[in-house]
């Protein structure tokens, strides 16, 4: 979590930006620049290099570092909560471990191995992939690495890549000498993965993928580009500005469809919802630096 350590007094900012600008004969071309900006994008640079500027920046400080043993204890409680079978809660710990555990160190990969194991058993095989292709990019121990070979090649499988799914049933096969186990229980799953390789073909035969489509609204207002002609803007001294139904509104009906100017993640979502983009994801990959900041590549 980061916080302020040095406190704005935000009633007197733009008095003192104004300052800053006019002792620097700055004021009135600032004031011209930021009027011909085009995006909220470029006023919001331009306001920071003049915060920046006027040593008007807050200090922000990390106050929460990331830690090994918070990341092995979260996974360890991921552990626990997919023992028995509560897998949300087991994506939210397993996904607070890796938000704690140092970068590319071998307590990610862990959680990362073991997230994918649960995106595995909802049916999120792209998902799971991206979690097996992560952990194996770290210091993921040589004497598991069989088993997400072989999770990998199970979740192609599933997507109907025949072909991708053979080789990563291969690649394990080959990975069982590695493990820690005795040779008849390595013989045994290599049989078991042999089976797996003999029902493959040689062919991919990817899914139809089902696009995301956004709803229109049911019967386009004329006055309101967003909004149904079912509502109507109105204002009372009362209750202020509102919407109003102008019909008899029916279920399924939809009534305005429009993007946010301006959203923020609540924290309660912070563990399944990516932190840029809102979008729910059970595979998200944190901040290199904060334990907090997560996200969907």
């Amino acid at each position: 979590m980061a916080t302020i350590s040095k406190e704005i007094n935000h009633s007197n900012i733009f008095e003192k930006i104004s300052d800053f600008l006019k002792f620097n004969d700055a004021f009135e071309i600032s004031s011209t620049l930021f009027n011909c900006l085009e995006s909220d994008a470029e006023r919001v640079f331009l306001v920071y290099s003049i915060l920046n500027s006027s040593l008007l920046l807050p200090d922000i400080k990390i106050k929460e570092e990331k830690l090994e043993s918070k990341a092995e204890h979260w996974r360890k409680e991921g552990n626990a909560a997919f023992m028995k079978k509560q897998d949300i809660n087991a994506i939210k710990w397993y996904t607070q471990s890796i938000g704690y555990a140092i970068p590319e160190n071998k307590e990610m990969s862990l959680a990362l191995a073991n997230r994918s194991a649960v995106t595995f058993a909802l049916g999120e095989y792209s998902q799971s992939i991206r979690d097996i292709d992560a952990a194996l990019n770290g210091k993921y121990p040589d004497n598991l690495k069989y088993k997400l070979y072989e999770r990998k090649g199970k979740c192609f499988q599933k997507l109907n890549l025949e072909a991708s799914a053979k080789k990563y049933f291969e690649i394990a096969a080959k990975w069982i000498s590695n493990s820690s186990l005795n040779e008849s229980k390595q013989e045994s799953i290599r049989r078991n993965i042999e089976r797996e390789i003999s029902n493959c073909t040689n062919k991919d035969y990817p899914l139809e993928k089902k696009d995301s489509i956004i709803p229109n609204v049911s019967h386009p207002n004329p006055e309101i580009l967003s909004a149904s002609s079912s509502i109507k803007i109105e204002y009372d001294a009362c209750i202020g500005r509102h919407l109003r139904a102008t019909q008899d509104i029916l279920p399924g009906d939809v009534l305005v469809v429009e993007q946010p100017y301006a959203s923020i993640l609540l924290p309660n979502d912070y563990l399944l919802y990516c932190n840029h983009c809102l979008m729910r994801c059970h595979c998200m990959i944190p901040c290199a630096t904060c334990t907090l900041q997560l996200g969907q590549i």
